[in-house]
């Protein structure tokens, strides 16, 4: 197998070299440092399983920080879908105003975290922000924003929504272009005519089984924080001509 795969095997090895080193290789060393404690003057020595029992058992932050990352995954991840596929649809024909928006959904994706950061801290400051400006000029109250333990998770979530949507909606949108009309036009033949709103349900079922896959790699590869996403390419379904 490799002998016949060889040149294939090559053009990856850079990809599995630098998964190993920045990936493999740290989680390996965390683990190993999890076993071990570490005093302030830099002496460590090992402890065995302790961390993870005070952790566990005895630290009282770490429950209530679990609980909220896995609500923050759990809106995030489908809500960074289902706008992601609405903009896609959206804006899949070619209209003279497609471009110019597919550029401005996707320009938040080249902005750093770190100055997505800095922009939207100073927009939604609660004393000096300008959504605050905005609510105050249309007579509603100011808002604490990250101020409060209330609205703090739904602003990180409204923060990686605003800068990830973008960077899928491109997914789906070429998934939508590379579905071919012929697909449509041999579903539309086969289906049976049940009402005169089946035809735009034929185009749905269509459309949604062939960007499944891109749906699924988006919950399965994307981490619970917002900082790295690896998208693998699946051959496409339905690919093979149709008898009808």
């Amino acid at each position: 197998m490799f002998r016949s795969n060889r040149a294939g095997w090559f053009f990856i090895l850079p990809a599995f070299v630098f998964l190993g080193l920045f990936k493999i290789v740290p989680i390996g060393v965390s683990v190993l440092e999890s076993l071990r404690q570490t005093t302030y003057t830099g002496r460590s020595y090992f402890v065995g399983f302790e961390n993870y029992t005070y952790l566990f058992f005895e630290d009282p932050t770490f429950w209530n920080s679990f609980w909220i990352t896995l609500i923050y995954s759990l809106v995030v991840n489908p809500l960074i879908i289902l706008i992601a596929l609405v903009m896609a649809l959206l804006l899949n024909e070619n209209h003279f105003f497609t471009k110019f928006f597919r550029t401005v959904f996707f320009l938040p994706t080249a902005i750093s975290f770190a100055v997505v950061s800095v922009i939207w801290s100073v927009v939604l400051d609660p004393h000096y922000g300008l959504a605050n400006g905005f609510l105050t000029l249309f007579g509603l109250p100011a808002q604490p924003f990250f101020a409060s333990t209330a609205q703090a998770l739904w602003c990180l979530v409204f923060l990686n929504v605003w800068r990830s949507a973008g960077y899928w909606m491109m997914y789906f949108l070429a998934g939508l272009q590379n579905i071919p009309e012929s697909l449509y036009q041999a579903a539309d033949i086969g289906r049976l005519r049940l009402d005169e709103n089946s035809e735009n349900h034929v185009a749905f079922v269509v459309s949604d089984l062939r960007l499944r896959p891109g749906g699924q790699h988006r919950v399965q590869f994307s981490h619970l924080c917002p900082c790295v996403y690896h998208h693998e390419r699946r051959a496409p379904r339905f690919d093979q001509p149709s008898d009808v």
